[in-house]
């Protein structure tokens, strides 16, 4: 990508670009460095530990803010002293870095998804004010059935019970990370 293309995206509102593990198993800090330059937060795309290794050194030096997709994709056998929620918190502690909750990794096939709650309620409790939210849409990996998204937007009541940490979470915080104005 040219440094035209990168500041014809900054200046048409673009606000993060994705890194993932399967698209690219070497991680491009170069790429970051020069998106970084034109204000786009590098948002990482994990699925297990074994693609969390090769990058944790260098997600953790990234310049600025950044993103976690999908909680790093958590095995829910391992519980929440499991690698990537350990990961996830090592990313949180640098207070540069946001995790967009998310139920992706359950192994549920229906609503509600419940072997995700103890990890996203563990990470409401800690961080409240990184955490973003995001449905997936439109679900290129697909569930199994495919979800309603309207039900996923639902599960953040029993996820964030508490009415100003959602709101946090769907407006104040993603405000606060992309630059944009307060939430009307």
């Amino acid at each position: 990508i040219t440094q035209r293309e990168l500041e014809i995206l900054s200046k048409a509102g673009v606000v993060g670009a994705r890194y993932g593990f399967k698209a690219n198993p070497k991680l491009d800090t170069r790429m970051i460095a020069r998106t970084h330059e034109f204000g786009l937060q590098p948002h990482y795309l994990l699925h297990s530990e074994e693609e969390i290794e090769p990058w944790r050194a260098d997600i953790l030096a990234s310049p600025g803010r950044f993103v976690i997709e999908h909680m790093a994709y958590p095995d829910v056998t391992k519980g929440l002293d499991g690698a990537e929620m350990r990961f996830l918190r090592q990313c949180l502690d640098t207070g540069r870095c946001w995790v967009k909750l998310s139920p992706r990794f359950t192994r549920e096939k229906t609503l509600p998804f419940s072997d995700t709650l103890p990890f996203i309620r563990a990470l409401v409790r800690v961080a409240p004010t990184r955490l973003l939210w995001g449905s997936d849409w439109p679900h290129p990996n697909y569930f199994d059935p495919m979800p309603n998204d309207g039900d996923l937007v639902d599960l953040m009541l029993d996820w964030a019970p508490d009415e100003g940490v959602r709101n946090r979470i769907f407006a104040d915080n993603p405000a606060e990370l992309f630059g944009f104005g307060p939430a009307a």
